[in-house]
């Protein structure tokens, strides 16, 4: 898909490109490797083209979010402060674009992956705090 539109992108020197990843990207999750691995991949990917589009005035965003209330999860409950609503969520995450490449995009997501890098470990790299 970013093939698709990089080019006219860079010809307009505009653009927006957010790639949703999760929050498994940094949490080792034993006998789901694939998944984790994949949203690695998405994080990363977006991270390299923000720095190689910058110049170009094009802006890639990693969204990692934790959980969203949606018929992917399988408990069927209201959403809540931690499984928002996709409306409240989506509010919230595009509320980040221009602000960070990576972002979590949703205040309580922020402060969820803030308590779990007790238990494993970001790279170093400043993620996005919406609302701070």
């Amino acid at each position: 898909m970013t093939h698709c539109v990089l080019h006219d992108m860079m010809e307009r020197r505009k653009g927006v490109i957010v790639n949703v990843s999760s929050f498994t990207a940094y949490v080792p999750m034993p006998f789901m490797s694939i998944y984790p691995a994949t949203k690695a991949f998405v994080d990363f990917f977006s991270r390299c083209m923000s720095k190689e589009c910058e110049t170009h005035g094009i802006l890639f965003q990693s969204l990692l979010p934790h959980y969203v209330q949606t018929k992917m999860l399988l408990e069927d409950r209201e959403p809540n402060l931690m499984r928002p609503s996709p409306d409240t969520f989506c509010k919230s995450a595009i509320g980040t674009l221009g602000r960070s490449e990576r972002t979590f995009g949703y205040f309580p997501h922020f402060v969820l992956a803030t308590v779990n890098t007790s238990r494993s470990t970001l790279d170093g790299t400043i993620l996005f705090c919406p609302g701070c």
